[in-house]
């Protein structure tokens, strides 16, 4: 039958037939991916830069260019094409609003200009580097498909890797499930959503990493106002002068929270271990965190923190906190009223704070020194021998207050003896 066409595609071979009445001549079908995955027949004029041609023109609306050799300088109008071939260079392109540029495996693009309603789509094996994507231009970057260097004010869509992409203000990069981002740099206003795997990213002036619930991050660093709100595995972040949020179902492992950085971990939030150097950690009741060191700056706890260490800075419970496991040699515990600490250490040079109404379980050790704020404060005390318990500095306690010695056993004839000259008679 005559105007038939067949489309070879994956091993299957489909064929459509058009009325033989019809002349399509100067024109010839072409065979094109979209973004759904899918493929795109229509009817254009080509114009074949073949292999060892150099040539520099442009790219008509309905035309389509298939590049061999090398094209320089082109400019791709509104609903044109411009085909890179395996072999073919194609170099310092303009496509136009409506216009389309395709690398295909083996083909190398350079320096291309996706202005606005405009597309490029790089394929398996093929190479784009140093394009520049305008607001609402959009890159697609297939599965199996590089960019290097994009400088991005519109949408960058990853299946494949894309590395040392620049996010200016209102860019958004999309790392899809099975794609790679690395080394991307986000300024102001910029955004990279992750569902994917991002790695090195650097956040800066109020640029957003979201990492989705299948999504990972690794080595994020976050500045200058920047965030990273991670529903998804975040490793290995360091928060200088933004923040890193934990949503409910996330994780955040092995980050560090500098001066100026803020670590917010939400209900149904994790975070485990980490280190505070001078900045704050807020775990929301509901949320929970592992093994923090604090070096300097504060963890302030309203849901759980277990066998936290605080060697410089504070580990405050609030009220209906819980911290389990706490070692305190340098810095400071403070259990507000209505916080909850228990099987605490406090080692030589290390201090509780204890504030009316709360509860404490600690073990103290010679050097240690526990202070009784305001209010009806029950504290106990275990794990010590009398030797330990005699280097220990209680102050601040008031009638109302109670000690219990819990690996002290009493017995009928046990009596208190006190001393100093500003402490109350015997008390049997």
């Amino acid at each position: 039958m005559g105007n038939s066409v067949q489309i070879a595609v994956g091993g299957q071979t489909y064929g459509l037939n058009f009325d033989p009445a019809q002349n399509f001549s100067p024109q010839s079908f072409q065979l094109a991916p979209n973004s759904n995955g899918g493929a795109d027949l229509f009817l254009a004029q080509v114009a074949v830069v073949s292999s060892g041609q150099v040539i520099s023109n442009v790219v008509a609306s309905d035309w389509v260019q298939d590049v061999i050799g090398s094209a320089i300088s082109a400019t791709v109008g509104g609903g044109a094409y411009q085909n890179i071939f395996s072999g073919g260079i194609a170099s310092a392109t303009t496509v136009e609003s409506g216009g389309l540029q395709t690398v295909y495996p083996g083909a190398t693009d350079l320096n291309a200009t996706i202005s606005g309603g405009a597309y490029e789509y790089v394929l398996s094996g093929g190479l784009a580097t140093d394009a520049g994507v305008g607001s609402q231009g959009t890159q697609f970057v297939f599965a199996g498909g590089l960019t290097i260097s994009t400088t991005l004010a519109g949408e960058q869509d990853i299946y494949g890797l894309a590395s040392g992409t620049v996010l200016a203000s209102g860019g958004l990069q999309n790392v899809e499930a099975g794609g790679s981002a690395v080394d991307t740099a986000i300024a102001s206003r910029g955004e990279q959503d992750v569902d994917g795997i991002a790695s090195g990213t650097v956040i800066a002036s109020d640029g957003l990493q979201v990492v989705e619930a299948d999504g990972i991050a690794f080595a994020t660093i976050v500045s200058s106002g920047g965030k990273q709100g991670v529903f998804g595995y975040a490793s290995g972040a360091t928060v200088f002068a933004g923040s890193e949020v934990v949503e409910a179902g996330g994780s955040a492992i092995d980050f560090t929270i500098l001066s100026g950085g803020v670590l917010v971990v939400s209900s149904g939030g994790y975070a485990d271990p980490g280190t505070l150097s001078g900045g704050t950690e807020v775990i929301s009741a509901g949320g929970s965190d592992d093994r923090t060191q604090i070096s300097g700056g504060t963890q302030f706890v309203y849901g759980t923190a277990t066998n936290a260490a605080v060697f410089v800075g504070s580990q405050v419970v609030e009220s209906g906190g819980f911290a389990s496991g706490t070692v305190v040699s340098g810095g400071v515990l403070v259990v507000e009223p209505g916080g909850t600490a228990i099987d605490a250490t406090i080692d030589s040079g290390g201090t509780a704070e204890l504030i009316g109404s709360s509860t404490t379980d600690l073990v103290p050790l010679s050097g240690a020194t526990i202070e009784i704020g305001a209010g009806a404060v029950t504290v106990g005390i275990g794990g010590t021998s009398s030797a330990v318990l005699a280097g220990v500095t209680i102050s601040g306690l008031q009638a109302g207050d109670a000690i219990d010695l819990t690996d002290i056993p009493f017995s009928a004839g046990a009596a208190a003896f006190v001393s100093g000259t500003d402490l109350a008679s015997p008390l049997e």
